[in-house]
């Protein structure tokens, strides 16, 4: 830690059936050679042994209300710090949640790299690039909320006090969204605060894309080549980036840098009724077949194609309407295909792609022998 300066942290928790879950309590513990206090908000119900959990592991601990979500738990952990005349202890602030796995790195080379650029204000893990000036709805560049640092001239300036006291308790989470991750950046830019990404697909060689989130497109490039010290639990879906974070799988397990049984574990609680894919379901789908084919060779079929590979499921091919566009190899199209009675199907395709199919492959094969993702049941 750096000499004299003192480090508070508000760590956001949930889990709808309020389990605590032993990455979580790395995430807190693997804070604290850099953070001298840590405020841990649970939103909503806290298990009897995660609570005592998060007791032992926190400074402090507030349980309340999932009112406002992410936003409304920061708003009042600063209010009852304030009250308590804590903030002003403290030279600088993180603010960060459970959404990721981690951490796979000591948080050192962070630390000291933000250090060298002192007229930065706050930082970001990683940005959100903005999207295409002609896309429908219109989404600004910004550091995206799961890990901010905030230093100490905006951390104890009156903008930083007012933004939280002005912030609602959000009914809906696109309104926490709106009013929280996509407004925070800006609202401090416009009054001469400057902020940063530290984690970028620049340092990568990479040139920053409209639309392309760089947790998800280069889950491994940023841990392996940039010590990027987490992994964010949506990334490690059929909806994310499959393929791509099983191949971090076997590099943080070679390289002995995490239990990746935590990460495993909580992605079948993760992937629930939030998720498209509910990997449960597909659990219980593959194990009742010989043979398991994908329909849909893009990037939802390659990411069912991975998760099948780790599982150990017998994947038997890719199913395409027509053979072109796709380099996979044990492709053939629908109309030469049959699926035997002990084999099933899994449609590996966007939830409107997916409707088209099934409307064309009904009544040739039984529906008990498909699987969609849950949209569709």
């Amino acid at each position: 830690m750096e000499k004299n300066v003192k480090r508070i942290a508000i760590f956001v928790f949930y889990d709808q059936e309020g389990i605590v879950e032993p990455y979580v309590i790395n995430l807190l513990d693997g804070m604290r050679d850099y953070i001298d206090y840590i405020y841990t908000v649970a939103n909503g119900f806290v298990q009897k042994a995660g609570k005592e959990q998060l007791i032992l592991h926190s400074d402090r601990l507030l349980i309340r209300d999932n009112k406002g979500f992410d936003a409304g738990a920061i708003k009042d952990a600063i209010a009852d710090l304030r009250e308590k005349n804590v903030l002003e202890q403290y030279d600088e602030l993180i603010i960060y949640n459970d959404t990721f796995w981690g951490f796979f790195y000591p948080l050192t080379d962070f630390f000291d790299g933000t250090g060298r650029e002192p007229d930065v204000d706050f930082w970001g893990f990683t940005e959100w690039p903005g999207n295409a000036p002609n896309d429908r709805i219109h989404i600004p560049e910004h550091l995206q909320s799961y890990f901010l640092y905030i230093k100490s001239r905006m951390f104890h300036s009156r903008d930083f006090l007012e933004f939280w006291n002005n912030m609602p308790y959000c009914e809906k989470f696109t309104e926490v969204l709106i009013k929280y991750e996509q407004s925070f950046t800006n609202y401090f830019n416009e009054r001469g605060y400057k902020s940063k990404a530290y984690y970028t697909v620049e340092k990568l060689g990479e040139k920053k894309e409209f639309n392309k989130i760089s947790y998800f497109i280069y889950a491994y490039d940023l841990v392996e080549k940039l010590h990027f010290p987490i992994l964010k639990c949506k990334t490690f879906s059929i909806e994310g980036n499959m393929a791509d974070s099983e191949k971090l799988m076997g590099f943080l397990e070679k390289n002995h840098l995490y239990d990746t049984k935590l990460i495993r574990s909580h992605s079948i609680r993760f992937a629930n009724e939030r998720s498209y894919f509910n990997l449960r379901e597909i659990n219980k789908f593959c194990k009742k077949y010989k043979k398991i084919y994908i329909y849909g060779a893009g990037n939802y079929g390659k990411n069912v194609k991975a998760y099948l590979d780790t599982c150990g499921y017998p994947f038997a091919g890719f199913i395409v309407t027509e053979k072109i566009d796709t380099d996979e190899k044990d492709t053939q199209e629908f109309k030469n295909f049959k699926l035997e009675p002990e084999d099933g199907l899994i449609i590996g395709l966007i939830p409107k792609y997916t409707l088209e199919v099934l409307k064309e492959i009904k009544g040739k094969i039984p529906d008990e022998q498909i699987f969609t993702g849950q949209y569709w049941k």
